[in-house]
């Protein structure tokens, strides 16, 4: 197993979720929406944390080991670098590395960094039709929105260091 892999430990492809989510049909308007973008920057940034504190990972490697596309993700890690989460260095032996503590760094945050605030609870149809009676679905939307903030408020990049996050391929091995 080289580097890649034991550092990638089961990460795998950002955007399948959401091309999934597709192939399943469009999802209902009112419902949390996370980027593929924001999803792909949580997986670098996790990827950064499995590398380690000193090391410098370069965009190469952390999009061959999500198996995305290294422009996009070279523009994501720039988001992250300009919002404080990441920083960069240049040169031959330079790359991205956290830039705080991964116990300081909420998932909201990192989403909100990438997508901006995330959006109230609306009407999952996109158009409230239900009147000045409320919504037939009760405060369900309203609480829905509530606990997946409070997960992504609560939940650190230090909270992901092992959590299982699917199967990666084989890879090259990173020169040193």
């Amino acid at each position: 197993m080289d580097r890649a892999d034991a550092v990638a430990g089961g990460l795998t492809d950002p955007g399948s979720a959401t091309r999934a989510a597709k192939e399943q049909g469009q999802p209902m308007e009112g419902m949390l929406k996370i980027s593929e973008a924001a999803n792909l920057a949580i997986h670098a940034m996790v990827y950064m944390l499995r590398a380690g504190d000193s090391s410098n990972v370069s965009v190469a490697e952390i999009a061959e080991a999500l198996a995305v596309s290294k422009d996009h993700l070279g523009k994501v890690l720039q988001r992250l670098t300009r919002m404080g989460l990441v920083s960069s260095k240049r040169g031959p032996r330079g790359g991205f590395m956290l830039s705080r503590e991964p116990a300081a760094v909420t998932l909201l945050e990192v989403i909100e960094a990438v997508d901006g605030p995330l959006p109230r609870s609306t009407c999952l149809l996109g158009r409230p039709i239900c009147g000045e009676s409320g919504c037939i679905l009760g405060s369900l939307m309203h609480d829905i929105q509530r606990q997946v903030t409070d997960y992504l408020s609560s939940t650190t990049l230090g909270d992901m260091r092992g959590a299982p996050l699917g199967q990666r391929g084989k890879g090259k091995a990173r020169r040193r």
